[in-house]
């Protein structure tokens, strides 16, 4: 029988399916064909490097609240006729910067900016809306974007106060079964001044934990190599542009969500696309600095 290898999910329900059929009468005995079948997959799952345990990994939730001041929901608005005003589109997105002089970098993926409709920096608005200390959304300019990667770099001007930026950590090498959790937005209200329902803030962001349950995902583009990981974090709409975090530390940003097996960027991705952007040599300075770069830079 050849399997798919990366359908985690799957993999586990048939897993779950042959110990219940195994478990019938005579499985006990050692010459039962079924408890051979039941061995011999379990060595394959394992083989290709996939996590049996269906225990959900331990994360400690207190602990990720902590940086739920650091999430904002993004949404952009079409305005029709120099008055009406349409949302296309929302997602999640993180601060990833944020100086004394009111100005944050926000990170979002690229399709949540776009919307379905397209997004022109002309005539279109992009809006930021915060947890706390910020009580009107702010205008958000796109800086820096990239299809392939599906990531966005957003510069926020005229901030009140400093909120907290979370950081990057190497992802890619993780094993499958390290605990991560997602901080993300996944409730539905309706926006000021806007016609449709689409996903917004709630009072908190939720903290959705899970475990890596595959090996990384490598996929060949034009320009850069796409590295993703692949997770359990339970996920829906309005979660797009959320930080995949591992000890507190965003490793990922999730692209394509699924209830069983979503995929995140990884933050070495996000970093040499940085770089080659920037002009800056691989490895030479810092992320911090890397992303401080980025509020001089213009498109």
């Amino acid at each position: 029988m050849r399997l798919r290898v990366g359908t985690a999910s799957f993999s586990l329900y048939y897993l779950s399916f042959c110990v219940f059929w195994s478990a019938g009468d005579g499985a006990h005995k050692g010459n039962d064909p079924r408890t051979k079948v039941t061995a011999k997959w379990v060595q394959g799952v394992r083989r290709m490097g996939l996590n049996l345990n269906t225990n959900p990994p331990q994360v400690d939730v207190e602990r990720a609240r902590q940086h739920r001041p650091s999430i904002v929901i993004v949404y952009p608005v079409k305005v029709i006729d120099g008055r009406r005003v349409v949302m296309h589109g929302a997602g999640s997105g993180f601060i990833i910067s944020s100086t004394a002089d009111g100005k944050c970098i926000v990170l979002t993926c690229r399709h949540v900016v776009k919307g379905s409709k397209g997004f022109d920096p002309a005539t279109d608005l992009l809006r930021i809306r915060f947890l706390q200390g910020v009580e009107e959304d702010m205008q958000g300019q796109l800086i820096l974007e990239d299809p392939f990667l599906d990531i966005a770099f957003i510069l926020v001007s005229n901030m009140p106060i400093m909120l907290p930026a979370l950081r990057f950590a190497p992802g890619v090498d993780l094993p499958v079964g390290t605990p991560v959790f997602l901080l993300g937005n996944c409730f539905l209200e309706q926006l000021p001044g806007c016609n449709i329902q689409t996903a917004i803030m709630p009072t908190i962001p939720t903290v959705s934990p899970g475990g890596i349950s595959a090996p990384c995902k490598v996929e060949y583009g034009p320009h850069i190599t796409r590295r993703e990981i692949q997770f359990t974090c339970p996920n829906k709409a309005g979660y797009s542009g959320s930080p995949l975090l591992h000890e507190e530390k965003v490793i990922g940003i999730l692209g394509r969500g699924a209830y069983q097996a979503s995929l995140a960027v990884c933050t070495e991705n996000l970093i040499t696309f940085l770089e080659t952007r920037l002009g800056v040599d691989e490895g030479t300075i810092p992320v911090e600095d890397l992303i401080q770069m980025l509020y001089q830079y213009r498109t």
